[in-house]
């Protein structure tokens, strides 16, 4: 299935007229397909054991709740809101910073294009543009590394609240 779904968006690719390809958008958004197709698979084994999963804490949740006192009941409330809450934050950071590094990636792999050619290799040379392109590999490289570095940091600062009240919960 995930061949041919592959299959199916490469033979949409050539369908397409190249001045649409060549747009930073639409090959952004060409990327950002094929990586869903090559980790779609395990996406959706997650998916299922994710429903199995959250069914059987349903139910324990359910027991649970029904032996304990209304201040527990308000206090979890809370720490399910907040968990919530840095959930929907996470994964917004989590997808705007995918776009970004999509972006620094259809830079590199311009640049490997480049340099991965004899002929082009022959001119560099023959040129002396070898440092330029250099140049921007390495910016494009520092680019994608700072900001996988920053979504790190939020998303460590983000666990925070998650848990303090986690911690509450378990001490309480």
């Amino acid at each position: 299935v995930k061949y041919c779904i592959r299959q199916k968006i490469i033979a949409r690719i050539y369908q397409m007229p190249y001045e649409k390809f060549d747009t930073p958008q639409n090959y952004d958004q060409i990327q950002r397909a094929l990586e869903f197709v090559d980790s779609g698979n395990y996406q959706f084994y997650d998916i299922i054991a994710g429903i199995v999963s959250d069914v059987l804490s349903l139910c324990a949740v359910i027991y649970v709740l029904s032996q304990l006192n209304w201040w527990v009941l308000l206090f979890l409330a809370v720490a399910m809101l907040t968990e919530y809450m840095v959930n929907r934050i996470r994964d917004k950071e989590v997808y705007q910073t995918k776009r970004k590094l999509t972006r620094s990636k259809r830079g590199m792999n311009y640049i490997f294009g480049i340099i991965g050619r004899k002929e082009y290799i022959k001119d560099l040379r023959i040129n002396h543009t070898g440092h330029f392109i250099h140049e921007k590999f390495e910016k494009f490289y520092r680019e994608s590394r700072e900001e996988t570095i920053r979504m790190t940091a939020k998303m460590n600062f983000l666990k925070l609240p998650t848990s303090i009240t986690d911690t509450l919960f378990t001490c309480g």
